[in-house]
């Protein structure tokens, strides 16, 4: 496996960074920065954008923005994202198998829990997001650690000390805790993903740069490549190998419309199966629908 691309990181400070309308957000501008750097990476650096570019496309002069408000900019800029909040927030074993797939992430999470750890940027907590470029190590659906891209890691010197300087690697427990800790309602909101008992986290989804397979069990690489499919049935176990059984169900299950990228398939007496880029997941094909390489 080579080097993931990585993003150039970005601040999005100080205040006077981004100035719309006589509004200076750059300290609000966590969201759009982060999409700015998501977009940097999908495209080889090809288009280098600024969080300001982002910010300025959403309209929004007041507050904070939402990934859903930032997701058409990266659209137009060709970059297909998947965003998952409310309802439709996705368990971290889910994104941490699509990290270690090869994509990128920008996270939503709240900064009390960097407050006592190498990563604070901020003196008290707040909602947040920051740009997830890669993980390493570890296991399928538990890398060990996470190169963040935080936007405001950059080393400014406040009243409660120096922030830190991104990007970094955090642990990957790390990552998971500081997504818990969002506030989804706002930050005067008391209410936290993790006090609701809700064990999924708000995120964008960007596109996989380094498509690459380690075939095994005879198969051969998807075409397109990598093959991007939904579940079509209202709950499917993905397998460690390609064949059905109770031993080899890998939880949890994913449920439809939800996305599996598949980087290699096989035919065996049972069905047509499709599988991971390093063939430790498997779908059968008859439980998914195509939606292309590209969609």
């Amino acid at each position: 496996m080579t080097v993931p691309s990585r993003a150039r990181w970005q601040p999005q400070g100080p205040a006077s960074r981004c100035v719309i309308q006589g509004h200076a957000l750059g300290w609000l501008n966590c969201t759009p920065t982060s999409f700015a750097m998501g977009i940097d990476k999908s495209t080889l650096g090809a288009k280098r954008l600024t969080g300001c570019d982002v910010r300025e496309s959403t309209g929004d002069v007041a507050g904070g923005t939402t990934l859903l408000q930032c997701e058409p900019f990266a659209e137009k800029a060709g970059v297909k994202v998947d965003v998952y909040v409310g309802s439709k927030v996705v368990p971290p074993y889910w994104l941490a198998v699509q990290m270690q797939a090869g994509r990128g992430c920008v996270l939503q999470g709240n900064t009390s829990a960097l407050i006592s750890t190498p990563f604070r940027s901020t003196g008290s907590g707040v909602n947040h997001a920051a740009w997830v470029n890669d993980v390493r190590g570890g296991k399928l659906g538990e890398p060990a650690e996470a190169l963040v891209y935080d936007p405001a890691a950059d080393g400014h010197q406040a009243s409660w000390g120096k922030a830190a300087q991104g990007p970094a690697w955090w642990p990957w427990s790390r990552v998971i805790r500081f997504a818990h800790a969002l506030h989804p309602w706002g930050d005067d909101d008391p209410r936290t993903l993790s006090s609701m008992g809700i064990d999924g986290v708000y995120v964008a989804v960007f596109p996989d740069t380094e498509p690459h397979v380690h075939l095994r069990y005879g198969a051969s690489r998807t075409s397109p490549f990598p093959d991007r499919l939904r579940v079509n049935v209202p709950a499917v176990y993905t397998h460690s190998t390609p064949a059905y059984g109770t031993a080899n169900r890998i939880e949890p299950r994913l449920h439809r419309d939800d996305l599996f990228v598949a980087f290699q398939r096989v035919t065996k007496p049972d069905a047509v199966w499709f599988g991971s880029h390093d063939g430790t997941r498997w779908i059968p094909k008859s439980k998914v629908r195509n939606i292309g390489g590209t969609q």
